[in-house]
């Protein structure tokens, strides 16, 4: 396996007031290190302390955004190496940030009581300006948490689930609260596109009212004109209407009308309903949809059409023990879809006190490439699990962090894998390196630019069970060009 020994040639460190930045060479990638405790103390300073929850690079990777769970956000140029700006927009969760494709704004949704989506001006270097912000509790409704001091009480609070700017300039958002009142589960979600400029809603689906299921995630063509997203579950007050749990609906980018929906079936007799994850993905011109659901299934759609469907983790019986292994990571390019797979477990609903599995999921941990016809052609097997995928704009580079969130399984290499996706060949073809990492990586905290030319992914200290540390806080920047450094 090419370039698996990782090893710095070069370093030097620089020593700024806010942060310590370090810059070296790593394995021909010119790489940086950003420490975060002492750009924003309560990350580790607090009684109980905040998380990195949402990370972004600016289109020209300029800018760095980097928000937690405590509500605090700060912006960092990559240039100067300096804190441009920092504050706390809420008692809330800095859920997702993204820039626009321009590099002059950039978007933040907290979720919170009040489940703002913000809009800030960093057109020049100085202090964000913001430009408007929107309530998405004045259309999902807010709520007071069954236990408000609870760790995970915001999970109770209205939110976006993602946001992402087209290449149109506008935002499209899909907001969801779901919560406990009186003993019921109550479900409210809605899909939107903003007009970025003024903050106004260009439309909402649904128009008459929010959907009472949840809109689990959402993918887009690079036009705009085709929205896919999939949900499921459903709340205890409403009915359902036409719209179905455990679905696929593709909606127009322009009007906010549904197109066409899928409903799947369950895999019975090992699940009795269809969830998700982040299980849908769209081709950039938007002839193709790619879908996975929780029991393991992948499909492609063309054409309003099921194409293919392939069993990659469905659960497989070891001496009578259903295991499986997660899925709902995909990303996607012109030419194939990615579909990523993780760690064996039993299904709770299975286990029959059997907690562990007694062997690997054949199919987990395993990166698949598979051309749109349905044709495999390529795959990667990862050394940890999966915390999330990004794909530069331009479908050339995929990185993959890896890493298993706790403290359990030290001896598991923590890192980002990063691939080159125009490259001919299979898996070792396109595989380029792994960055390693001391410390975790939590979920989805990685960020590339619009080129790939740049990856931002966050390092936090893991905490072993002999009470050492492993790893610090902070940010490393990768390029994936590598440097001739002989």
């Amino acid at each position: 396996m090419k370039n698996q020994s990782l090893t710095a040639r070069k370093s030097s460190v620089l020593y700024i007031t806010l942060f310590t930045f370090c810059f070296f060479i790593y394995d021909g990638a010119v790489c940086g290190q950003i420490e975060i405790d002492s750009i924003l103390p309560p990350f580790s300073k607090l009684q109980r302390p905040a998380q990195p929850t949402t990370i972004a690079l600016s289109p020209d990777g300029s800018q760095l955004v980097l928000g937690t769970s405590s509500g605090y956000l700060a912006t960092i140029s990559t240039i100067t190496e300096k804190m441009i700006w920092k504050t706390r927009i809420s008692q809330g969760y800095a859920k997702h940030a993204t820039f626009a494709l321009n590099g002059k704004q950039f978007y933040l949704g907290e979720q919170s009581a009040d489940g703002f989506i913000f809009c800030y001006d960093v057109s020049k270097s100085r202090k964000p300006k913001l430009l408007w912000k929107y309530r998405l509790a004045n259309d999902i409704d807010t709520s007071i948490p069954e236990n408000p001091d609870d760790y995970y009480a915001w999970i109770q609070y209205p939110g976006p689930h993602r946001i992402a700017a087209t290449s149109q300039g506008d935002l499209i958002v899909a907001a969801v609260h779901s919560w406990y009142k009186d003993g019921q589960s109550l479900i409210k979600s809605q899909l939107y596109r903003f007009d970025a400029k003024t903050g106004n809603p260009i439309w909402k689906f649904p128009s008459e009212r929010p959907l009472p299921m949840i809109i689990r995630w959402f993918d887009y063509s690079h036009d705009g004109r085709t929205i896919a997203f999939v949900c499921d579950k459903h709340s205890a007050d409403q009915s359902i209407g036409d719209l179905k749990p455990g679905s696929l609906y593709i909606v127009d980018g322009e009007t906010g009308k549904i197109r066409w929906g899928h409903t799947f079936t369950a895999l019975t007799p090992y699940f009795d309903q269809v969830t998700f994850w982040r299980g849908v993905a769209v081709s950039p011109d938007g002839k193709s949809i790619g879908v996975t659901t929780n029991d393991g299934r992948a499909f492609i759609f063309s054409e309003e059409k099921p194409i293919w469907q392939e069993d990659l983790t469905t659960p497989i019986e070891i001496s009578g023990i259903p295991i499986t292994a997660t899925s709902g990571t995909v990303g996607t390019t012109n030419e194939f879809i990615i579909f990523i797979t993780g760690d064996t477990f039993v299904p709770y609903h299975l286990q029959k006190g059997v907690k562990r599995p007694p062997t690997t999921h054949p199919n987990g941990l395993t990166l698949f490439g598979y051309q749109w016809n349905g044709q495999k052609s390529w795959q990667w097997k990862l050394e940890n699990m999966p915390q999330g995928l990004c794909i530069d704009l331009s479908g050339k580079y995929a990185a993959i962090p890896i890493s298993r969130y706790g403290q359990t399984d030290t001896e598991r290499p923590n890192g980002v894998s990063i691939f080159d996706l125009t490259t001919e060949g299979g898996g070792l073809e396109k595989y380029l390196r792994t960055y390693r990492l001391a410390g975790q990586i939590p979920y989805d905290m990685i960020a590339i630019d619009r080129n790939g030319r740049q990856i931002a992914v966050v390092e936090t200290v893991i905490n072993t069970s002999g009470e050492e540390q492993q790893g610090k806080n902070q940010v490393h920047i990768i390029t994936t060009e590598i440097k001739d450094t002989n």
